[in-house]
């Protein structure tokens, strides 16, 4: 199933009720821009072959906090013997996304507008050509776009898709890495980077936290910024148990994080 939405550039979360011919242990849903590479705005699943969704209607809910003109919503699923199932768009509708005010300081703001503009734009943003001049931000921050980040001492080159110098705030972001994350990913891992500077720490996991308090206050989904850490991280069990603890922190503070509302489990 293929469908575009007209989305308008609106904040909003949108509702899907997808049609399943039969059950299904895989549901695949993509939404991405037509007019943009590299733009996905969300890519989930639906479903475990030990819990299967069941033959008939399925509703998703997708936070959409930032949307293009015309979002592209694929879907396919895989039946209980791996075989192709039948999918349809029965009912897209909409409702009102709720967000609340950032926690601290204004420049938080900033920093996001900041995010959000090198998440959409990093694909067609120029290579920094002279590391010592980087670019400079409408909000005034620095940054380099990299085709892949260096250790500063040896030159090798580092599997990381972002990083920053607290000393002197300039972010340096790697284009290779960046480009297999959806949207929403890279704003979340631009805002982790971003606690590192403001509270003057190496703390990971109160780094982990910070962005993901930010990132759901925005209206992002709080599942989203966990597979953007598990992609960072590669799945690797004691960090993700570091990003794991964050996120249960923030869901013992605030009941306010909600995921999407997959009949069954969304990864």
């Amino acid at each position: 199933m293929r469908q575009a939405i007209a989305t308008g550039n609106q904040a909003f979360e949108l509702l899907l009720t997808l049609q399943l011919a039969e059950p299904a242990s895989r549901l695949l849903i993509r939404g991405f821009d037509p007019e943009r590479d590299w733009s996905v705005y969300f890519d989930r699943r639906a479903g475990t072959p030990t819990r299967p969704l069941p033959a008939g209607p399925v509703t998703l809910a997708f936070p959409l906090p930032i949307s293009p003109t015309i979002l592209d919503v694929v879907a396919t699923a895989r039946g209980l013997e791996n075989q192709e199932v039948a999918v349809r768009l029965e009912h897209c509708g909409s409702k009102e996304l709720p967000t609340r005010p950032l926690l601290t300081q204004e420049q938080d703001q900033q920093w996001l507008s900041f995010a959000i503009y090198l998440a959409l734009n990093l694909p067609y943003l120029e290579l920094t050509r002279d590391e010592r001049y980087p670019y400079q931000s409408e909000e005034g921050f620095l940054y380099r776009v990299l085709r892949l980040i260096r250790n500063r001492e040896t030159g090798v080159l580092l599997n990381t898709p972002a990083r920053i110098n607290r000393r002197t705030g300039v972010l340096e972001v790697s284009v290779e890495q960046m480009l297999h994350y959806t949207i929403p990913m890279r704003v979340v891992v631009l805002l982790h980077e971003y606690i590192h500077v403001r509270d003057q720490t190496d703390d990971e996991q109160a780094c982990d936290e910070g962005a993901l308090r930010l990132f759901t206050a925005a209206g992002f989904p709080l599942s989203e910024g966990l597979y953007a850490f598990s992609k960072v991280f590669d799945k690797r069990p004691e960090l993700m148990a570091r990003v794991h603890r964050a996120a249960q922190q923030l869901l013992d503070y605030d009941q306010v994080f909600r995921l999407p509302s997959a009949a069954g489990t969304v990864a």
